[in-house]
């Protein structure tokens, strides 16, 4: 581990009192290897067994009443709380994202954008009809376009819940040189080329249904076996374990909305199969899915609205 992480965490215990005169294990070394006894155990055990981690850690031996005493203690809640408190800030002032993260991967800023469907009350089924009345009888749709590294909003929208999210999407002149990280439901050739001919970056998942011819292959694959062949008629590739690099042609070579395209895969160990990447981004392979990932933050605002709303 990181020695700077170390210390961070180190520090997140340092308002636990290091000396209490009424007991043998300080409420600070009581208080860590009590955290390092929850995070270690991965199976269900007693709290007797959680009493001798405590003492083989400590080598400061404790009755089982003395145990369950200190456990059930509001002081203990108090200090738990801190210390969750203070690890997520220390860790995040050290590993958070980083302002500087656009100028290292060669954009202007980061922008994703996404999509969720708001419930209403059933009283708004006539002006707001949800796509299944079944589940949900009225609802709209919230569109939102947030700066990853500001936190602000771009641009949002609001539409009919039935609304395809493709129809939905903030105007790329105010995106130019940006990077946008989006999900399926904006997945659209003509898209794509329209951000490549504007300035802009992207980072999108792969449609299973998209036609992508194999220009080149970088790395991951046979070049004589799969150059010159469509993606997803190759069930072989989903049985590899390497980071797969393609550059992919979009459209038909008569279409003028065709472009080229980096495509990366990687390897997902539960559904056993490749999870594809487009980007014209050019920064290593091995960022792209790290970089993606950063779109989860949207889920989060769209939580935090929702509760508000």
């Amino acid at each position: 581990m990181d020695a700077s992480i170390l210390d961070r965490i180190e520090q997140s215990f340092d308002h636990a009192p290091d000396f209490d005169a009424r007991a043998k294990l300080s409420p600070r070394l009581f208080l860590v290897t009590l955290v390092f006894a929850l995070i270690s155990d991965t199976k269900k055990r007693s709290l007797d067994c959680l009493r001798r981690f405590l003492i083989a850690q400590s080598g400061v031996g404790i009755c089982r009443s003395t145990f369950w005493q200190r456990l059930s203690s509001k002081r203990l809640l108090n200090l738990l709380l801190e210390t969750a408190s203070q690890l997520m800030a220390n860790l995040a002032a050290t590993h958070g994202i980083d302002l500087t993260l656009a100028a290292k991967i060669g954009v202007l800023s980061i922008f994703y954008i996404d999509s969720s469907s708001v419930t209403l009350p059933a009283a708004a089924k006539k002006l707001f009809p949800a796509p299944r009345r079944n589940v949900v009888p009225a609802a709209f749709k919230w569109h939102l376009c947030m700066n990853l590294l500001t936190s602000t909003m771009k641009w949002w929208k609001m539409t009919p819940a039935t609304s395809h999210d493709r129809k939905s999407f903030p105007p790329l002149t105010w995106l130019k040189g940006a990077l946008i990280i989006f999900d399926l439901g904006y997945w659209d050739y003509t898209l794509l080329s329209d951000m490549i001919s504007g300035g802009c970056f992207f980072l999108s998942r792969v449609k299973s249904n998209a036609v992508i011819d194999i220009v080149k292959v970088v790395k991951g694959l046979k070049k004589r076996t799969f150059e010159g062949t469509i993606l997803f008629d190759h069930k072989k590739i989903r049985k590899g374990k390497k980071i797969v690099e393609l550059i992919g042609s979009f459209g038909s070579q008569t279409n003028r909305n065709s472009f080229e395209a980096r495509v990366i895969g990687f390897w997902n160990r539960q559904t056993k199969s490749y999870h594809w990447y487009v980007t014209n981004l050019a920064v290593p392979a091995e960022l792209i899915y790290p970089i993606y990932r950063l779109r989860w933050q949207v889920e989060l605002v769209f939580k935090s609205g929702k509760s508000s709303l």
